[in-house]
């Protein structure tokens, strides 16, 4: 795909997904650990595409709502940042402006940033190194638990039972209150009426959490429209977790069915690495 324009309608999580599911032999036939960049030319595009976004009215619009969203749960500033999802940066135009916008929110911010996507090879970590952010190793699928710090997780067109995962290791009041949560919009994800009994098996605290939830939307104005689509900020203060029942906070693991997940779980990788 070409920088100087952007043709592709389809989203990015469908593009990845189909990377490894339709595209699957010519994917998984390639040992993306030994996977490698040119370095130069994918950090000019990176700082290309950084330009790009950071003079954009959509990089001023997420920095209102980031600062809305920090006065609802009575915070100053983010202090780290959790990103899982980002894709082939190197490769994909999609990826490369997400990773701009994490790091203008990192420089920002000054905030530790933590990231981990099973896709990326080895040379895309050391470039990630280079912009001072932490690469996760293991292959979580989205079971980290937040360190008590005002975090800001950074799921760009992540598949919802990776969410899902999230916020199950994270199901606490004390520990979401503290949480950003800048994802594929949950407002969305709750409207699918006719399938609300698909939902609640595949991301039931997904669904459970939203009423307590304040939802901020952003208006998705960046020329390239497929990049930020359906993307919203998601916070859960303290006062509106207060008046939850009890019982909201004894969950079951969820019962959706391996087969039906949309991220790379860590036995696929596994299998994909040997």
């Amino acid at each position: 795909m070409q920088d100087e324009g952007f043709i592709t309608v389809t989203s990015k999580r469908r593009t990845k997904r189909r990377n490894f599911v339709v595209d699957q032999e010519r994917v998984f036939q390639e040992d993306l650990e030994n996977f490698t960049i040119c370095p130069e030319v994918a950090s000019r595009r990176l700082e290309a595409a950084k330009l790009d976004l950071q003079t954009s009215d959509y990089y001023s619009s997420v920095l209102a709502v980031l600062r809305e969203a920090l006065s609802l749960i009575g915070a100053s500033a983010i202090e780290e940042i959790l990103c899982y999802g980002l894709g082939q940066f190197s490769e994909c135009m999609i990826s490369r402006y997400q990773c701009a916008l994490l790091i203008l929110l990192q420089e920002n911010f000054n905030a530790k940033v933590l990231v981990h996507d099973p896709v990326f090879g080895v040379s895309e970590c050391k470039l990630l190194g280079n912009f001072g952010f932490e690469v996760i190793t293991e292959n979580e699928e989205g079971c980290r638990k937040l360190s008590g710090k005002v975090t800001l997780v950074f799921l760009p067109h992540c598949p919802r039972q990776l969410t899902d995962n999230f916020l199950r290791t994270n199901w606490s009041s004390d520990a979401l209150s503290k949480c950003l949560l800048f994802s594929n919009s949950l407002a969305h994800l709750t409207e699918s009426g006719s399938k609300i009994g698909e939902l609640s098996k595949d991301c039931p605290c997904s669904v459970a959490l939203f009423p307590y939830s304040v939802e901020l939307g952003l208006v998705n104005c960046f020329r390239y429209v497929e990049i930020f689509n359906d993307l919203a900020l998601h916070v859960f203060p303290a006062p509106k977790l207060s008046v939850a029942s009890q019982d909201l906070w004894y969950f079951r693991p969820p019962n959706y069915c391996k087969k039906d997940i949309e991220f790379i779980s860590k036995e696929e990788k596994s299998h994909i690495f040997g």
